[in-house]
């Protein structure tokens, strides 16, 4: 197995996923540059007063730079093993003052986006997590509903109608009394989030946190 991943190497060998460099010797996936520009400013992290439900936030960076192209490269380019690494990014720039999960669990993509991604990349975001963090990632225990528009083609005023009920849950129980940390990729207003969160806390959770790898917009 050794020989044929050196010699898979040789033919495709790993490029950095944000600018196609050499990749940095501890990392295959980002060059030392791209690494750089994503880890510098640390993760953003704070109490959240603009995503009801939500009571903190953290992202590695705004919607720009490397990190768009990252969200880019993962999302559109079915890089599952990235987007893990993403995840184990988030975990391991979580600050000592921020609430440790005893959940973690994705937002689930509508069947049409799965169907035509063939992944989602919330979920490989939020198993990085797990992984790195030593908590259990629940996929399934989120799911979606109805289908509305895409949240990205409507103005801003019409997000949070558009996700307001179009989540359930696959296992109520499980959520009594523990911190959930609710993970995507990317937010924008928010309205997404706390349409999941509400759930969450209306089947008992105790507490929801949030992570996504970028912000846009409106931020806490």
């Amino acid at each position: 197995m050794s020989l044929l991943k050196g010699l898979l190497d040789l033919i495709f060998p790993e490029v950095c996923r944000v600018c196609g460099a050499d990749p940095a010797r501890w990392s295959p996936y980002l060059c030392p540059d791209c690494e750089a520009e994503i880890w510098r400013p640390g993760m953003r992290f704070g109490e959240c007063a603009d995503i009801p439900f939500v009571t903190w936030i953290g992202w590695l960076g705004p919607y720009q730079g490397a990190v768009r192209t990252a969200v880019h490269a993962m999302k559109f380019g079915r890089q599952r093993a990235f987007a893990r690494h993403l995840g184990w990014m988030l975990a391991r720039r979580m600050p000592h003052q921020a609430p440790r999960p005893d959940l973690i669990v994705p937002i689930p993509l509508s069947r049409q986006a799965f169907s035509k991604r063939g992944f989602n990349q919330a979920e490989e975001l939020a198993l990085g997590m797990a992984d790195a963090l030593g908590v259990a990632a629940r996929p399934g225990l989120l799911r979606r509903r109805v289908t509305g528009r895409p949240q990205r083609s409507l103005p801003l005023a019409e997000r949070v109608a558009n996700v307001r009920d179009c989540f359930e849950l696959g296992a109520a129980t499980l959520l009594r009394n523990r911190r959930v940390a609710l993970v995507d990729d990317v937010a924008t207003t928010g309205a997404t989030m706390a349409a999941a969160a509400r759930l969450l806390r209306c089947a008992g959770a105790a507490e929801v946190s949030a992570y996504v790898v970028a912000r846009t917009e409106k931020r806490c």
